[in-house]
């Protein structure tokens, strides 16, 4: 039997836990540090702009992971060891990270309507799901472009964690990027994150989508998944140069 690749599972309970725990805290947090800084507008603005970030659990630390603990248990080396199309063995990793970042999205804001009083209509809902899951495909994109250098660096959990607080202060997630230094600014709208806060805030307050935020996101998230895929390559020969393959 030819090994196919890594595969790791929670006890439904526990991912269940994880889904809904996070999420709740997160929001509950910022929720109500909005609450005393700007008053109920600020409330929804920072519960959406949480509901949308917390994709980023499974977009950026998931995706990463696909390939890191390939390594740490081992196993890397005989799923490079395949002939399998490098393109195929990438784009294959995308479908459960994007599926699980919409999870903890609804969930949010699920949240955000039992706790703090956000209204979604049902009409407007077709149009929020539809950028959820133009973001949810860009940012697992760039998750997965991290993850290529799991390929060189034993440990990748750091670069991880810590881009997944940056997305709070870059994305617009609490306040808008204008508040920002006009060069973190373009730093921002090179996140797709960015777009997608403010897309599905759009598409929750007049059920419209805002085209140029959905475009510039699918258009990150292409290029994002092209350089996972050359990296990927370059980081293979790489990896297997110096000997890198084997170190978990």
């Amino acid at each position: 039997m030819s090994y196919k690749a890594l595969f790791a599972w929670l006890e439904p309970k526990t991912y269940l836990t994880s889904c809904i725990l996070l999420p709740f805290f997160q929001i509950l947090f910022f929720a109500t540090l909005g609450r005393f800084t700007g008053g109920e507008d600020t409330v929804h603005y920072v519960v959406v702009g949480n509901s949308i970030q917390i994709m980023s659990i499974a977009a950026i630390v998931g995706s990463v992971q696909t390939v890191a603990q390939e390594r740490q248990e081992g196993t890397l080396q005989f799923l490079l060891g395949t002939p399998v199309n490098r393109v195929s063995m990438i784009t294959g990793r995308m479908f459960l990270p994007i599926a699980d970042s919409m999870v903890k999205v609804f969930m949010g804001l699920l949240i955000g309507i039992m706790l703090f009083n956000l209204s979604i209509p049902l009409a407007y809902v077709p149009q929020l799901l539809f950028v959820v899951v133009i973001t949810c495909f860009s940012m697992v994109g760039l998750g997965l472009l991290l993850g290529t250098f799991g390929l060189l660096f034993r440990d990748v959990s750091f670069l991880t964690n810590s881009i997944y607080f940056l997305l709070l202060v870059l994305c617009g997630v609490n306040f808008p990027i204008e508040k920002l230094p006009t060069a973190v600014q373009y730093v921002s709208r090179c996140i797709p994150l960015t777009y997608g806060t403010a897309g599905a805030r759009e598409a929750i307050a007049s059920g419209t989508v805002m085209w140029p935020s959905v475009v510039s996101s699918l258009l990150l998230g292409f290029i994002y998944l092209g350089l996972s895929i050359g990296f990927f390559r370059g980081l293979e020969t790489m990896a297997k140069k110096f000997g890198t393959l084997e170190r978990f």
